[in-house]
């Protein structure tokens, strides 16, 4: 799973976190997520979140973005 808060990537939908936490669990029980994180400035590069199967957003307040 890669986080990220940009609003535009090369693939597909950003999942609000709150509805990946159930398909995360589901995984967790026979195998290992990963969570990938970029830098605090940048985020996540596009190759990086290209080897994601899920990439991920965490809502907040647009004045105080993650």
């Amino acid at each position: 799973m890669g986080f990220t808060t940009r609003r535009r990537i090369e693939r597909g939908a950003l999942i609000p976190f709150n509805l990946v936490i159930p398909k995360m669990l589901e995984v967790m029980k026979d195998g290992k997520v990963h969570l990938v994180f970029g830098n605090e400035k940048d985020g996540p590069s596009n190759e990086e979140l290209s080897k994601c199967r899920v990439v991920v957003t965490i809502p907040a307040d647009a004045a105080y973005p993650t």
